[in-house]
Formats: structure tokens, sequence, C-alpha cells
């Protein structure tokens, strides 16, 4: 810090340029070597740090080799689970849909959730009966509507589902019809 300080009050002129160019040289060279100083003994310092971290990344990837394999297995034993699911969920589909696959198919009503451990035979049974019996009342309001549209308005029921839409096809036919007879 002293020595600094001499340096911070030195004066140069146009005369004293190639002294200041040394000066300059100099502290360069002394900051450089300040610097190579730390360099070194950081280096001294965590080498046994440097040693230490390539054996613990070593042992990561002998740890790491156990771990894919069983992760494969799992996702094995998952991907069977999965699969074993899809078809205990087909065969509940079968036996809850009560004739109305032609409006009702099980990827319209297939809900993912399904598929987890957690959601009982019950549960998706109750959804699939539940989402049946409301199409089975849609598909009698339509029958029971005095229509020549209804087989027409039930095309756009099976389409759709959306009762309201079938209804108001039909409703739309029986107003031409009426424009029309007039």
């Amino acid at each position: 810090s002293a020595e600094m300080a001499h340096y911070k009050g030195m004066i140069f002129t146009d005369d004293t340029k190639k002294e200041a160019k040394g000066t300059v040289a100099s502290l360069r060279k002394l900051k450089k070597a300040v610097s190579d100083k730390r360099i070194e003994v950081k280096k001294a310092y965590m080498a046994p740090y440097t040693d230490f971290e390539a054996k613990v990344k070593e042992l990561d990837k002998l740890i790491d080799e156990p771990i894919a394999l069983i992760n494969t297995q799992i996702d094995d034993f998952e991907r069977k689970r999965v699969e074993e699911r899809k078809k205990l969920i087909a065969q509940i589909y079968k036996e809850n849909i009560n004739g109305l696959e032609e409006y009702l198919t099980l990827p319209r009503i297939y809900q993912s959730k399904w598929e987890n451990a957690t959601t009982s035979k019950k549960s998706i049974a109750d959804e699939i009966t539940s989402r049946a019996e409301e199409v089975k009342k849609d598909i009698e309001t339509l029958k029971a509507m005095s229509s020549d549209a209804v087989d027409a308005a039930l095309g756009v029921y099976k389409t759709t589902l959306n009762l309201a839409d079938a209804i108001s096809y039909i409703n739309r036919y029986e107003t031409q019809k009426a424009e029309i007879l007039k």
C-alpha cells in the first residue's frame, strides 16, 4: 500500500515519458507476478479437492449404472401395468356400455386418470355407466320427439354427443318444413 501510494503521487512530463512507460511496465510485471502466485497457491490449495472431485465423479458413474438399469425395469413394470389397466378398462367398458357402443365409443369417453393405480375399478365403472345412462336418456328424448328429422338428429347427436345440437337440428327442420307447407 505504501509503495503504491508512492506511485500515485508521481507526475510525468513529455521529457519523462520513457520513464513513465518503464514504470507502467514494471507495475504490470508486478501485478502479473502476484496473479501468477495467486494461481499457484490456489492450485496447490485446491489439489486435494480436485483429486476428491475426480474420485466423486467416478463414483457417480458407478452409481448411475445400476440406477439406469433399475429405472429401465421400473419403466417396463409401469408400461406393463398400464397395458393391463387399459385391458381392464376395455373390459369394464364392454360390461357397462349397455349397447351404446355406436354412440359412445371407448376412445371418446376414455380418461387417462383411469390408468392410475389409485383409480378403482368401481369408479371407472361408475363413470362409464353414468355417461351411458346420460346418452341413453338423450337418445330416448330425441326418439320421443315427433318429427321426420329424428333419424338425422340422432346422426347429429352421434357426432357431437350434444343433445342441444340435435334438438336444434330438429327445430330448424320443423321450421323449414312449416315454411315450405305455407
